[in-house]
């Protein structure tokens, strides 16, 4: 399975000698300001070892009154493709002073190691913890295992299931595809699938 990739914010220009000599130490970067929304990233991958960090914040306005949100990420790797591991932490306020929006003051942290061995087999292991520091009794743990059996290059089958130990306050869901929970509900899930990369 390919690497996650990670992103750096730099110099645009190639032609400066400070970003020609980080991208070659292993640097890579992205950054944007557009539309009241400001969005810079930064990290470092090299051989086995990557950490990177990001930011986003938006204001939008209805009427007359502002929102802010507000997210950052710091995300660590160690992974000598047989065995390795991934880590996370990620806040996200959102002030919920423009109507419809829903202040939100959560905090969300992972691990996730994986295993691959025989040259066709991976495991991949995941728990999570997000903290919701606006609600009371809104805190949720997410425990998930995949198998998945490479065939070739591009094509793979998979399997997997997940949990979501949700606080009576709580509402999340095991991934993007499941259905809306209503809070306190644990949802639990199975998938078989097949991947293939065109």
């Amino acid at each position: 399975m390919a690497r996650p990739a990670i992103a750096v914010a730099l110099p645009s220009s190639e032609a400066t000698p400070v970003a020609a000599e980080l991208r070659a130490a292993g640097w890579r970067g992205i950054g944007m300001v557009a539309n009241f929304r400001l969005t810079q990233a930064l990290g470092f991958a090299q051989g086995s070892i990557g950490v990177a960090g990001s930011l986003a914040r938006q204001v939008t306005q209805v009427a007359t009154i502002e929102n802010h949100l507000k997210i950052n990420q710091i995300a660590a790797h160690w992974d000598n493709r047989s065995y390795g591991f991934y880590v996370g932490y990620i806040t996200r306020r959102n002030q919920g002073a423009a109507a419809g929006a829903t202040p939100t003051d959560a905090r969300s942290y992972w691990f996730n190691p994986v295993a691959r061995f025989g040259g066709r087999h991976e495991v991949y292991g995941l728990w999570g913890r997000v903290r919701n520091k606006a609600a009371a009794a809104a805190d949720a743990d997410v425990v998930a295992l995949t198998y998945q059996h490479v065939l070739s290059k591009r094509t793979r089958v998979y399997t997997s299931l997940g949990r979501v130990d949700n606080d009576p306050g709580s509402a999340v869901e095991l991934n993007t595809f499941a259905a809306a929970v209503a809070a306190g509900y644990d949802p639990r899930g199975f998938q078989l699938g097949l991947l293939h990369s065109f």
